[in-house]
Formats: C-alpha cells, structure tokens, sequence
C-alpha cells in the first residue's frame, strides 16, 4: 500500500524541479568564498562650527556684545534683534526663545524677539543655532536681559525722623529703574517722572511711574530725537521736559505739548533750565545767554547777556523767587572776577541785585528764600561747602557749612546729605538750642507741605 504514495510524490516532486538542461551549465565555486560589504550610506557633512560671539545683538536699537549684562526697562515691551552670518534654519533656533515671546524674522538672517513686561526672566541662552542648508551652526550665545535695580520710597513727618524711625518703611513701594538714573518726583510723591539725562544709560524714553501700584505711562516724546534731557520734573500742574526742545504735559503725562525749541541760534542745547513755581514761565540758560520762555504760546523774553554758567560744579544755575517776579542765576565768568549771582526783574529784563558766591549753585527754598553755595575753608575728602541765605532784598539770614543743605517750609528743619561713601542724610531742629544732626539712611528731600521724601536704593 505504500509503494504507490512513494511513487506519487517522486511524480510530483520530478515535476516541480527544473530539468539540467534549464538551469544551463553548473558554474564553479570561486577559488576563495569572501563576501562583499554593503556600501556604506552616504553621511551629511558635519556643519561647520562658529563662535557664538559671531551673532550680532540688539536691543531696542542698541547694540551690544553676546554675553553683555543689558538692562531693560520693566515697563514697555523690549525689542531683541539677533543677527546671524548665515540663513538660519529657523526651528534649531527658536525652541530656545521665551515661550511668551513674540518672534519675527525679518529677513533670513535676522530675528526680532519682542519680549513681553509679563516675563520676570527675560534673559535667555541659545546653545547651538544651524545654518538653513546645514552647512555651518554658530555656538554657544547668550543674551543678557535684565531688569534694573529698584529704589524704595517713603515718606515721613520731621518728628518721626528725630524719633529715629526707620529707613526706609517696612513694606514701602519700590519704584524700578536704572541704577542711580534721575528721577523727579510729584509734589505729593505719588508719583516719579523717569527720564535720560546726560551721562545716563538711555532708556526706551521718560516715563511716569505711579509709586503705589509700580503702573507706568510712557509720554509721548521722541526721546531718541530730543533727548537727553537737561531738565524734567513737575511745575505745579504740570510736567515739564526740556532736551532740544521744550515740552509740557498734564501731571498723568497723557498730553504732551511742544512749546519751543531749546536751542540757540547756533543749535546748542541749553546748559540749565528752571519751570517757575508757578508753570507760568521756564527759564533757559546758555554760556552767553538767560532767556524766559511762556508756558503758554512758547515766546521768548532775553534776560541777559552778561552770563557765564558756572558748569562742572555740580548745582543748578537757575532760581526763581516764589511769585515768579525774579530770576536768579550764578555767574562764574571772567569779566566777574569770583561767582557772583545775579538777580534780574523779569517783566523788565533789568539786574535789581548782585550776591556773593554762587559757584557750588544756588536754590529756591520752600521759605522763598535763596540759598547760595560757594567753597569754603575746609579741604580734603569730606569737606564741606559753605552756604549762605538770602532774602530777595538780598540780606543775609543764616549761613551753614553742609553738603546741599535744604530747610522746612516753616524754616524750622535743616535737611542735609552726608559724605562720603554710601547714601546718607541728616535732619537738624534749628529751634532746639546745642541740638545736633540727626543721621538716618537714604537721600532726602523735602515736600511742599513739610514731608520728607526718602529714597534708599
């Protein structure tokens, strides 16, 4: 029975196979058997690296170097541009941006990164950025964002510093800005105007910044065009901006109104400015001119040629009396001999008196009278200068030895500053007898209504 099934499947299998003849001749096995290696793939080129200091960086029109500590401004948007030597491939960069970040690529080799105020770490590293063909990277960079340092402001009564209160507050507002940048505060320290002064690191323009809630309005100026400016603080009502030219505002800062040009015939920028207490007028002063400007329609009143600033000292050179009816300003020129102050009428443009000293600057007090600095006999680290009280009559009251000494409205208090290392003030009765400075920490400045203002930073 099985013979048959043996016979079948050699039927089937004979017919499966291919015959001799279709296969051809039997080819002979190669003397050696070595087998032969698949090619290999075909690898990318390896980019070519570039350091990270290759990328140009800038921010808010400032260019800076990678690496560099730049600080920003806490209260507008801040504009990065990253400019690389290559198109770049645009995914290999931004993974590594601020995720709230605003990208724009302006061309193929150049990123503007808007980063928002919301952030509270703007800075950021990029550890490797590729080339769109991947032919070349560029390294390791950073961009070094930071926000400024900030200041604390509080307020006191006289009683309260002689007390030995505290500087500053416990929980008092803090106020940011760049390390050691003028500021300019309202006459009931609500609020600080914030502004580019010469020798200052330029900011994105003057801003007022309300003290108690940290809000900010940009003003509406061209800074980058106008500024820096050689005056801005607040004149009664208003705020006052004097760069090339003369600019006032509403006291929130939302209305700003170009009055003049503040420059001479010869386009100088002016070396001092004064509003008058009242908002009505704003004195400019230049080597060779003092010349009042109306608030109101910009027109210009020549007060004197006879003007040679004291500059370099460190004070103003411009003061008025309270009611606006005189303009004082310090005199160091040759023709002078010694600093001399000169006080001049200003409805008439007339000279009514001459003062001793002037040349460490002269002020309006809050008593309305005229303080007036010159050097004294001290000398060395410390010392101090000597400062003198006029009436606008022109007789002396009172003299002090102090650094820039300021008093009370009711001429009760002397305020001073203190030498030399650090930030320092002191308050002295000048109606207790044998009574000594008190020192307390910070920079003070008094209030109209006979507050100290504080700032420690």
């Amino acid at each position: 029975m099985r013979r048959p099934v043996a016979l079948l499947a050699a039927f089937v299998l004979g017919a499966c196979s291919p015959s001799p003849s279709a296969l051809g001749p039997a080819a002979s096995p190669p003397a050696s058997a070595t087998p032969t290696a698949p090619a290999p793939p075909i690898a990318s080129p390896s980019p070519s690296p570039l350091p990270g200091n290759t990328v140009r960086i800038s921010v808010n029109g400032v260019e800076y170097a990678p690496g560099a500590e730049i600080q920003i401004e806490p209260y507008a948007p801040t504009a990065v541009d990253l400019m690389f030597p290559f198109p770049v491939d645009q995914a290999s960069l931004e993974k590594w941006l601020p995720h709230s970040a605003a990208v724009t690529w302006l061309t193929a080799y150049v990123v503007r990164i808007t980063i928002p105020t919301s952030v509270t770490a703007p800075a950021f590293k990029v550890p490797e950025v590729r080339s769109f063909d991947g032919t070349a990277s560029v390294g390791l960079f950073v961009v070094g964002l930071a926000y400024p340092p900030s200041f604390v402001v509080s307020t006191y009564t006289p009683a309260e510093i002689l007390a030995g209160a505290p500087t500053p507050r416990d929980r008092a507002p803090r106020v940011s800005a760049p390390r050691r940048a003028p500021a300019a505060f309202s006459p009931d320290a609500a609020k600080v105007l914030l502004y580019d002064a010469p020798g200052f690191q330029r900011t994105t323009g003057p801003r007022v910044v309300d003290v108690a809630s940290g809000v900010a309005m940009m003003l509406g100026v061209p800074s980058v065009d106008d500024g820096p400016f050689i005056y801005a603080g607040w004149s009664q009502d208003r705020i006052v901006l004097v760069g090339r030219q003369l600019w006032v505002s509403d006291p929130r800062g939302s209305a700003m109104r170009l009055v003049a040009d503040a420059r001479n015939a010869a386009g100088d920028i002016a070396g001092s400015a004064a509003p008058s207490p009242r908002g009505t007028f704003v004195a400019l002063a230049w080597s060779d001119r003092v010349t009042v400007v109306d608030d109101g329609d910009g027109s210009l009143r020549e007060i004197s040629r006879d003007i040679s600033l004291c500059a370099g000292r460190g004070g103003p050179s411009l003061a008025w009396s309270l009611d606006e009816r005189f303009l004082a300003w310090a005199d160091c020129g040759a023709t002078a001999g010694a600093a001399r102050v000169r006080i001049a009428e200003v409805a008439t443009a007339r000279i009514v008196r001459t003062l001793a000293g002037g040349a460490y600057g002269i002020a309006t007090l809050l008593t309305g009278d005229l303080i007036v600095g010159d050097a004294s006999a001290e000398n060395g680290e410390g010392a101090r200068l000597s400062w003198t009280v006029y009436g606008l009559d022109g007789v002396a009251k009172a003299h002090y030895l102090g650094y820039r000494p300021t008093l009370s409205p009711d001429g009760r208090y002397l305020l001073d500053g203190t030498c030399c290392a650090g930030e320092g003030s002191t308050l002295t009765d000048l109606r207790t007898s044998g009574a000594q400075p008190k020192p307390f920490g910070g920079t003070a400045s008094w209030l109209p209504d006979g507050r100290i203002l504080v700032v420690n930073h």
